[in-house]
Protein backbone atom coordinates (compact mmCIF):
# COMPACT_ATOMS: atom_id res chain seq x y z
CA UNK A 1 0.00 0.00 0.00
CA UNK A 2 1.39 3.44 -0.93
CA UNK A 3 1.80 6.21 0.96
CA UNK A 4 -0.22 9.01 1.16
CA UNK A 5 0.42 12.80 0.09
CA UNK A 6 0.83 14.28 3.47
CA UNK A 7 1.52 11.05 5.40
CA UNK A 8 4.90 10.45 7.86
CA UNK A 9 7.42 8.05 7.82
CA UNK A 10 6.08 4.34 9.36
CA UNK A 11 8.57 4.75 12.49
CA UNK A 12 6.85 8.23 12.73
CA UNK A 13 3.25 7.24 12.95
CA UNK A 14 3.82 3.96 14.83
CA UNK A 15 5.31 6.47 17.70
CA UNK A 16 2.51 9.03 17.17
CA UNK A 17 -0.16 6.09 17.13
CA UNK A 18 1.81 4.93 20.34
CA UNK A 19 1.44 8.57 22.13
CA UNK A 20 -1.70 8.79 21.87
CA UNK A 21 -2.98 5.38 22.55
CA UNK A 22 -0.95 5.75 25.92
CA UNK A 23 -2.47 8.90 26.35
CA UNK A 24 -5.88 7.50 26.17
CA UNK A 25 -4.65 4.30 28.52
CA UNK A 26 -3.40 6.57 30.91
CA UNK A 27 -6.87 8.56 31.00
CA UNK A 28 -8.88 5.32 32.03
CA UNK A 29 -6.77 4.29 35.00
CA UNK A 30 -6.54 7.98 36.32
CA UNK A 31 -10.14 7.69 36.53
CA UNK A 32 -10.81 3.76 37.02
CA UNK A 33 -7.75 3.14 39.51
CA UNK A 34 -5.02 0.31 39.45
CA UNK A 35 -5.50 -2.68 37.11
CA UNK A 36 -8.06 -5.42 37.82
CA UNK A 37 -6.98 -8.57 39.81
CA UNK A 38 -6.50 -11.26 37.55
CA UNK A 39 -10.13 -12.87 36.77
CA UNK A 40 -8.99 -16.65 35.35
CA UNK A 41 -11.63 -18.09 37.50
CA UNK A 42 -14.29 -16.17 38.03
CA UNK A 43 -17.11 -18.17 39.25
CA UNK A 44 -20.79 -16.75 37.37
CA UNK A 45 -22.56 -15.03 34.67
CA UNK A 46 -21.28 -14.47 31.12
CA UNK A 47 -17.37 -15.26 31.81
CA UNK A 48 -18.21 -18.23 33.33
CA UNK A 49 -20.52 -19.12 31.02
CA UNK A 50 -18.17 -18.17 28.50
CA UNK A 51 -15.26 -20.70 29.90
CA UNK A 52 -17.91 -23.17 30.61
CA UNK A 53 -18.76 -23.58 27.05
CA UNK A 54 -15.69 -23.65 26.02
CA UNK A 55 -14.18 -25.98 27.91
CA UNK A 56 -17.26 -28.24 27.02
CA UNK A 57 -16.58 -27.90 23.26
CA UNK A 58 -12.93 -28.56 23.49
CA UNK A 59 -13.50 -31.20 25.96
CA UNK A 60 -11.73 -29.98 28.85
CA UNK A 61 -12.72 -31.38 32.09
CA UNK A 62 -14.82 -28.84 33.83
CA UNK A 63 -13.17 -27.80 37.71
CA UNK A 64 -16.28 -27.55 39.59
CA UNK A 65 -14.85 -26.14 42.35
CA UNK A 66 -14.55 -22.87 40.22
CA UNK A 67 -18.18 -22.67 39.15
CA UNK A 68 -21.11 -21.35 41.39
CA UNK A 69 -22.90 -23.95 42.68
CA UNK A 70 -25.79 -23.97 39.74
CA UNK A 71 -23.14 -24.67 37.41
CA UNK A 72 -23.22 -28.11 39.01
CA UNK A 73 -26.59 -28.71 38.39
CA UNK A 74 -29.07 -26.81 36.11
CA UNK A 75 -27.57 -24.26 34.46
CA UNK A 76 -24.08 -26.51 33.83
CA UNK A 77 -27.05 -29.31 31.81
CA UNK A 78 -28.17 -26.46 29.81
CA UNK A 79 -25.21 -25.33 28.67
CA UNK A 80 -23.88 -28.44 28.02
CA UNK A 81 -26.94 -29.31 26.00
CA UNK A 82 -27.64 -25.91 24.49
CA UNK A 83 -25.11 -23.47 22.56
CA UNK A 84 -26.79 -20.71 24.79
CA UNK A 85 -23.34 -18.28 23.95
CA UNK A 86 -20.68 -18.53 21.38
CA UNK A 87 -17.47 -19.75 21.72
CA UNK A 88 -14.80 -17.67 21.15
CA UNK A 89 -14.30 -15.49 24.47
CA UNK A 90 -14.44 -18.51 26.19
CA UNK A 91 -11.68 -20.19 23.69
CA UNK A 92 -9.23 -17.51 24.15
CA UNK A 93 -10.00 -17.58 27.48
CA UNK A 94 -8.91 -21.75 27.69
CA UNK A 95 -5.70 -20.81 25.52
CA UNK A 96 -4.52 -17.97 27.61
CA UNK A 97 -4.63 -19.85 30.98
CA UNK A 98 -3.27 -23.21 29.30
CA UNK A 99 -0.32 -20.53 28.23
CA UNK A 100 -0.02 -19.51 31.57
CA UNK A 101 -0.56 -16.31 30.73
CA UNK A 102 -2.86 -15.80 34.15
CA UNK A 103 0.21 -16.02 36.44
CA UNK A 104 2.38 -12.84 34.79
CA UNK A 105 -0.40 -10.33 34.10
CA UNK A 106 -4.27 -9.90 34.40
CA UNK A 107 -6.97 -10.55 32.03
CA UNK A 108 -7.16 -6.75 32.24
CA UNK A 109 -4.21 -5.84 30.71
CA UNK A 110 -4.70 -8.45 28.39
CA UNK A 111 -7.89 -6.60 26.91
CA UNK A 112 -6.30 -3.49 27.10
CA UNK A 113 -3.87 -4.55 25.09
CA UNK A 114 -5.66 -6.29 22.19
CA UNK A 115 -7.49 -2.75 21.73
CA UNK A 116 -4.17 -0.86 21.98
CA UNK A 117 -2.91 -3.37 19.25
CA UNK A 118 -6.09 -3.52 16.90
CA UNK A 119 -5.81 0.96 17.46
CA UNK A 120 -2.40 0.93 16.50
CA UNK A 121 -2.84 -1.22 13.75
CA UNK A 122 -5.49 0.95 12.42
CA UNK A 123 -3.76 4.16 12.57
CA UNK A 124 -0.55 3.37 10.54
CA UNK A 125 -3.02 1.68 7.64
CA UNK A 126 -5.40 4.44 7.98
CA UNK A 127 -2.22 6.71 7.62
CA UNK A 128 -1.90 5.03 4.43
CA UNK A 129 -5.47 5.22 3.36
CA UNK A 130 -6.78 8.58 4.47
CA UNK A 131 -3.61 11.22 5.22
CA UNK A 132 -1.66 10.94 8.92
CA UNK A 133 -4.17 14.07 10.47
CA UNK A 134 -7.54 12.90 9.43
CA UNK A 135 -5.95 8.69 10.61
CA UNK A 136 -4.53 10.80 13.97
CA UNK A 137 -7.73 12.30 14.77
CA UNK A 138 -9.95 9.26 14.12
CA UNK A 139 -8.02 7.50 16.63
CA UNK A 140 -8.03 10.13 19.54
CA UNK A 141 -12.01 9.62 19.05
CA UNK A 142 -11.79 5.72 19.96
CA UNK A 143 -8.54 5.54 21.89
CA UNK A 144 -9.11 9.21 23.99
CA UNK A 145 -11.90 9.37 25.88
CA UNK A 146 -11.58 6.93 29.34
CA UNK A 147 -15.22 4.66 28.75
CA UNK A 148 -13.90 3.78 25.61
CA UNK A 149 -11.79 1.43 28.00
CA UNK A 150 -14.30 0.66 30.54
CA UNK A 151 -15.50 -2.98 28.47
CA UNK A 152 -11.81 -4.12 29.16
CA UNK A 153 -12.62 -4.86 33.32
CA UNK A 154 -14.82 -7.90 32.47
CA UNK A 155 -13.59 -11.02 29.77
CA UNK A 156 -16.53 -10.99 28.04
CA UNK A 157 -17.50 -10.68 24.06
CA UNK A 158 -17.55 -7.19 23.98
CA UNK A 159 -13.43 -5.63 23.77
CA UNK A 160 -12.45 -8.57 21.42
CA UNK A 161 -15.43 -7.54 19.16
CA UNK A 162 -14.56 -4.20 19.69
CA UNK A 163 -11.13 -5.11 18.89
CA UNK A 164 -12.49 -6.88 15.47
CA UNK A 165 -14.57 -3.99 14.19
CA UNK A 166 -11.38 -1.39 14.78
CA UNK A 167 -9.84 -3.56 12.48
CA UNK A 168 -12.34 -3.59 10.06
CA UNK A 169 -12.08 -0.46 9.27
CA UNK A 170 -9.10 -0.99 7.60
CA UNK A 171 -10.48 -2.33 4.72
CA UNK A 172 -13.76 -0.58 4.64
CA UNK A 173 -11.67 2.41 4.13
CA UNK A 174 -9.48 0.65 1.52
CA UNK A 175 -12.61 -0.42 -0.44
CA UNK A 176 -13.86 3.39 -0.21
CA UNK A 177 -10.68 4.98 -1.52
CA UNK A 178 -10.03 2.35 -4.59
CA UNK A 179 -7.95 0.27 -3.37
CA UNK A 180 -5.52 -1.50 -5.53
CA UNK A 181 -6.03 -4.87 -3.64
CA UNK A 182 -10.29 -5.42 -3.85
CA UNK A 183 -9.55 -9.13 -3.37
CA UNK A 184 -7.45 -8.63 -0.29
CA UNK A 185 -9.62 -6.11 1.14
CA UNK A 186 -13.36 -8.51 0.24
CA UNK A 187 -11.37 -11.23 1.99
CA UNK A 188 -10.45 -9.49 5.17
CA UNK A 189 -13.96 -8.10 5.58
CA UNK A 190 -15.52 -11.87 4.98
CA UNK A 191 -12.57 -13.22 8.24
CA UNK A 192 -13.01 -10.60 10.22
CA UNK A 193 -16.90 -11.16 10.27
CA UNK A 194 -16.88 -14.23 10.61
CA UNK A 195 -14.85 -14.06 13.83
CA UNK A 196 -17.29 -11.15 14.94
CA UNK A 197 -20.06 -13.69 14.45
CA UNK A 198 -18.39 -16.51 16.58
CA UNK A 199 -18.16 -13.96 19.57
CA UNK A 200 -21.36 -12.77 19.60
CA UNK A 201 -23.78 -14.31 17.12
CA UNK A 202 -25.70 -10.95 16.98
CA UNK A 203 -23.16 -9.99 14.61
CA UNK A 204 -23.39 -12.36 12.28
CA UNK A 205 -26.27 -10.22 10.73
CA UNK A 206 -23.31 -7.52 9.61
CA UNK A 207 -21.90 -9.35 7.52
CA UNK A 208 -25.28 -9.53 5.63
CA UNK A 209 -25.87 -5.24 6.08
CA UNK A 210 -22.37 -5.05 4.23
CA UNK A 211 -23.28 -6.72 1.18
CA UNK A 212 -25.76 -4.04 -0.60
CA UNK A 213 -23.32 -1.46 0.91
CA UNK A 214 -20.28 -2.53 -1.02
CA UNK A 215 -21.47 -4.91 -3.97
CA UNK A 216 -23.14 -2.60 -5.78
CA UNK A 217 -19.30 -0.88 -6.44
CA UNK A 218 -17.59 -3.79 -6.78
CA UNK A 219 -20.02 -5.32 -9.37
CA UNK A 220 -19.69 -1.78 -11.54
CA UNK A 221 -15.81 -1.71 -11.34
CA UNK A 222 -16.25 -5.96 -12.32
CA UNK A 223 -14.38 -6.85 -9.78
CA UNK A 224 -15.68 -10.26 -10.03
CA UNK A 225 -13.11 -12.09 -7.34
CA UNK A 226 -13.99 -9.63 -4.91
CA UNK A 227 -17.62 -9.94 -5.29
CA UNK A 228 -17.92 -13.62 -5.39
CA UNK A 229 -15.67 -13.66 -1.89
CA UNK A 230 -17.98 -11.28 -0.64
CA UNK A 231 -20.90 -12.67 -1.21
CA UNK A 232 -19.79 -16.53 -0.42
CA UNK A 233 -17.87 -15.61 2.40
CA UNK A 234 -20.88 -13.39 3.97
CA UNK A 235 -23.53 -16.72 3.28
CA UNK A 236 -21.02 -19.28 4.63
CA UNK A 237 -20.84 -17.28 8.21
CA UNK A 238 -24.34 -19.01 9.47
CA UNK A 239 -22.97 -22.37 7.90
CA UNK A 240 -19.87 -21.61 10.21
CA UNK A 241 -22.21 -21.42 13.27
CA UNK A 242 -24.03 -24.54 11.95
CA UNK A 243 -21.49 -26.44 11.99
CA UNK A 244 -19.70 -25.60 15.30
CA UNK A 245 -23.36 -26.25 17.38
CA UNK A 246 -23.75 -29.21 15.59
CA UNK A 247 -20.01 -30.69 16.63
CA UNK A 248 -20.49 -29.33 20.16
CA UNK A 249 -24.10 -29.86 21.12
CA UNK A 250 -26.05 -31.74 18.46
CA UNK A 251 -27.82 -28.78 17.44
CA UNK A 252 -27.73 -27.33 14.14
CA UNK A 253 -29.24 -24.13 14.75
CA UNK A 254 -27.62 -20.91 14.26
CA UNK A 255 -28.57 -19.52 17.64
CA UNK A 256 -29.90 -21.25 21.24
CA UNK A 257 -31.20 -19.06 24.23
CA UNK A 258 -33.22 -16.59 22.26
CA UNK A 259 -36.89 -17.77 23.74
CA UNK A 260 -35.38 -16.87 27.14
CA UNK A 261 -34.24 -13.20 26.67
CA UNK A 262 -37.37 -12.95 26.06
CA UNK A 263 -38.58 -14.15 28.85
CA UNK A 264 -37.30 -11.03 30.57
CA UNK A 265 -37.97 -8.72 27.76
CA UNK A 266 -41.47 -8.98 26.90
CA UNK A 267 -44.22 -10.21 29.77
CA UNK A 268 -46.25 -11.06 26.83
CA UNK A 269 -43.91 -13.91 26.08
CA UNK A 270 -44.46 -15.91 28.40
CA UNK A 271 -48.30 -16.43 28.22
CA UNK A 272 -48.28 -17.21 24.35
CA UNK A 273 -45.84 -19.81 24.54
CA UNK A 274 -48.56 -21.13 27.05
CA UNK A 275 -51.23 -19.95 24.91
CA UNK A 276 -49.85 -22.69 21.99
CA UNK A 277 -50.38 -25.80 23.85
CA UNK A 278 -53.33 -27.19 25.61
CA UNK A 279 -54.64 -26.38 28.78
CA UNK A 280 -54.84 -29.88 30.10
CA UNK A 281 -51.38 -31.08 28.69
CA UNK A 282 -49.11 -27.93 29.61
CA UNK A 283 -46.09 -29.45 30.86
CA UNK A 284 -44.76 -26.13 32.37
CA UNK A 285 -45.51 -24.87 35.68
CA UNK A 286 -45.40 -21.08 34.74
CA UNK A 287 -48.24 -22.14 32.34
CA UNK A 288 -50.14 -23.04 36.16
CA UNK A 289 -49.14 -19.26 37.42
CA UNK A 290 -49.15 -15.73 37.59
CA UNK A 291 -46.43 -14.56 34.77
CA UNK A 292 -47.44 -10.89 35.40
CA UNK A 293 -44.92 -10.42 37.86
CA UNK A 294 -41.42 -9.23 35.64
CA UNK A 295 -38.42 -11.82 36.39
CA UNK A 296 -34.83 -11.46 34.99
CA UNK A 297 -34.85 -14.69 32.94
CA UNK A 298 -31.99 -16.26 34.87
CA UNK A 299 -34.38 -15.47 37.83
CA UNK A 300 -37.17 -17.60 35.84
CA UNK A 301 -35.04 -20.43 34.95
CA UNK A 302 -33.33 -20.97 38.47
CA UNK A 303 -37.31 -21.26 40.07
CA UNK A 304 -38.66 -23.79 36.75
CA UNK A 305 -35.54 -25.66 37.52
CA UNK A 306 -37.04 -27.30 40.74
CA UNK A 307 -40.03 -28.50 38.99
CA UNK A 308 -39.23 -28.51 35.35
CA UNK A 309 -36.91 -30.30 32.69
CA UNK A 310 -34.95 -26.72 31.94
CA UNK A 311 -32.86 -28.07 28.50
CA UNK A 312 -36.59 -29.14 27.25
CA UNK A 313 -37.73 -25.97 28.33
CA UNK A 314 -35.27 -23.78 26.45
CA UNK A 315 -36.00 -25.38 23.40
CA UNK A 316 -39.68 -24.79 23.63
CA UNK A 317 -39.17 -20.70 24.28
CA UNK A 318 -36.74 -20.54 21.00
CA UNK A 319 -39.39 -22.71 19.04
CA UNK A 320 -41.66 -20.37 19.92
CA UNK A 321 -39.83 -17.05 19.85
CA UNK A 322 -39.71 -16.43 15.85
CA UNK A 323 -43.88 -16.78 15.80
CA UNK A 324 -43.62 -14.20 19.11
CA UNK A 325 -42.11 -11.52 17.19
CA UNK A 326 -44.01 -12.09 14.14
CA UNK A 327 -47.41 -12.16 16.25
CA UNK A 328 -46.56 -8.50 17.43
CA UNK A 329 -44.63 -7.08 14.53
CA UNK A 330 -45.68 -3.26 15.31
CA UNK A 331 -44.07 -3.80 18.42
CA UNK A 332 -40.91 -5.35 17.16
CA UNK A 333 -40.39 -2.65 15.00
CA UNK A 334 -41.13 -0.40 17.75
CA UNK A 335 -38.46 -1.44 19.77
CA UNK A 336 -35.83 -1.90 17.09
CA UNK A 337 -36.37 2.18 16.34
CA UNK A 338 -36.00 2.53 20.12
CA UNK A 339 -32.62 0.96 19.94
CA UNK A 340 -31.65 3.04 16.73
CA UNK A 341 -33.24 6.23 18.77
CA UNK A 342 -30.99 5.47 21.95
CA UNK A 343 -27.38 4.64 19.83
CA UNK A 344 -24.42 6.94 21.20
CA UNK A 345 -20.90 6.97 20.88
CA UNK A 346 -20.51 7.31 24.61
CA UNK A 347 -22.70 4.35 26.40
CA UNK A 348 -23.92 4.55 30.28
CA UNK A 349 -23.13 8.30 29.81
CA UNK A 350 -26.01 11.43 30.35
CA UNK A 351 -24.64 14.49 29.16
CA UNK A 352 -26.55 16.38 26.71
CA UNK A 353 -23.67 17.95 24.66
CA UNK A 354 -22.60 14.39 24.08
CA UNK A 355 -26.27 13.53 23.49
CA UNK A 356 -25.99 16.52 21.00
CA UNK A 357 -22.51 15.06 19.51
CA UNK A 358 -24.67 11.76 19.02
CA UNK A 359 -27.63 13.38 16.94
CA UNK A 360 -25.16 15.48 15.23
CA UNK A 361 -23.04 12.11 13.88
CA UNK A 362 -26.18 10.49 12.85
CA UNK A 363 -27.44 13.85 10.87
CA UNK A 364 -23.45 13.47 8.98
CA UNK A 365 -23.75 9.90 8.09
CA UNK A 366 -27.85 9.86 6.63
CA UNK A 367 -26.55 13.04 5.03
CA UNK A 368 -23.62 11.23 3.78
CA UNK A 369 -25.68 8.41 2.18
CA UNK A 370 -26.45 10.78 -0.57
CA UNK A 371 -22.96 11.64 -1.94
CA UNK A 372 -21.55 8.82 -3.84
CA UNK A 373 -18.18 9.02 -2.71
CA UNK A 374 -18.68 8.50 0.65
CA UNK A 375 -22.39 6.47 0.78
CA UNK A 376 -20.29 3.58 1.50
CA UNK A 377 -18.89 4.42 4.86
CA UNK A 378 -21.71 6.14 6.18
CA UNK A 379 -23.87 3.05 5.28
CA UNK A 380 -21.01 1.10 7.45
CA UNK A 381 -21.28 3.54 10.42
CA UNK A 382 -25.00 3.45 10.42
CA UNK A 383 -25.00 -0.44 10.18
CA UNK A 384 -23.19 -0.81 13.03
CA UNK A 385 -25.98 0.82 15.33
CA UNK A 386 -28.38 -1.59 13.60
CA UNK A 387 -27.02 -4.58 15.58
CA UNK A 388 -27.81 -3.15 19.01
CA UNK A 389 -31.25 -1.67 17.75
CA UNK A 390 -32.12 -5.04 16.41
CA UNK A 391 -30.69 -6.59 19.95
CA UNK A 392 -32.73 -4.12 21.84
CA UNK A 393 -36.06 -6.17 20.25
CA UNK A 394 -34.86 -9.25 21.52
CA UNK A 395 -33.45 -8.65 24.93
CA UNK A 396 -33.51 -6.05 27.66
CA UNK A 397 -30.78 -3.12 26.62
CA UNK A 398 -27.37 -2.97 28.22
CA UNK A 399 -25.20 0.01 27.20
CA UNK A 400 -22.29 -2.37 27.16
CA UNK A 401 -24.25 -3.20 23.46
CA UNK A 402 -23.37 0.55 22.45
CA UNK A 403 -19.61 -0.22 23.79
CA UNK A 404 -18.43 -2.44 21.32
CA UNK A 405 -18.87 0.53 18.67
CA UNK A 406 -18.49 3.42 20.73
CA UNK A 407 -17.11 6.24 18.92
CA UNK A 408 -16.94 4.62 15.42
CA UNK A 409 -19.68 6.28 13.76
CA UNK A 410 -18.34 9.45 15.65
CA UNK A 411 -14.65 9.14 13.85
CA UNK A 412 -16.31 8.37 10.53
CA UNK A 413 -18.83 11.33 10.47
CA UNK A 414 -15.70 13.07 11.51
CA UNK A 415 -13.84 12.09 8.23
CA UNK A 416 -17.06 12.45 6.32
CA UNK A 417 -17.70 16.23 6.97
CA UNK A 418 -13.71 16.49 5.42
CA UNK A 419 -14.89 15.13 2.03
CA UNK A 420 -19.08 15.68 2.24
CA UNK A 421 -18.65 19.49 1.08
CA UNK A 422 -16.17 19.08 -1.52
CA UNK A 423 -18.28 16.24 -2.93
CA UNK A 424 -21.47 18.11 -3.30
CA UNK A 425 -19.01 20.97 -5.05
CA UNK A 426 -17.88 18.39 -7.50
CA UNK A 427 -21.44 17.52 -7.87
CA UNK A 428 -23.00 20.74 -8.73
CA UNK A 429 -19.81 21.39 -11.06
CA UNK A 430 -21.21 18.62 -12.78
CA UNK A 431 -24.41 19.42 -12.95
CA UNK A 432 -23.48 23.10 -14.24
CA UNK A 433 -20.56 21.55 -16.94
CA UNK A 434 -21.67 17.99 -18.02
Amino acid sequence: MQARKGSLSLSLEIILGILIIAAGMGLFIMREGPMLPDTMQIQCCDVADYRYLAEHFWGVPHDLSTYREDFHGYWGTVLSSIPFRDLGTGTVHLLLKHSGFGTTLSLHIFLMLLLASSSLCFFVLACRIVGTTRAALMLGILVLPPQQWILTEKFLAEPFLRALLILLLIPILALTKETKHPVVAATSIVVLSILTSHFKVMWMIFGFLLLPIFLPKLIKQRQWAATAILVGGIAFIPITQSIVHTVGWGNASVSGGVGLHLSGKYQTFLPFVCSQISPNHSPWYFCHTDTSEFKPWWVFLQEQSLSTDVVRLVRSLDEAALPFLLSQPMVTIRDIFEGFRIATNFPDTDSSPLHLIDWLTMIVLFCGLVFRKTSMLSGFALALWVIPAIGNALSTYDGRYHMIMAGIPLAIAVLLLSEIPWTGILQIRKGIHP
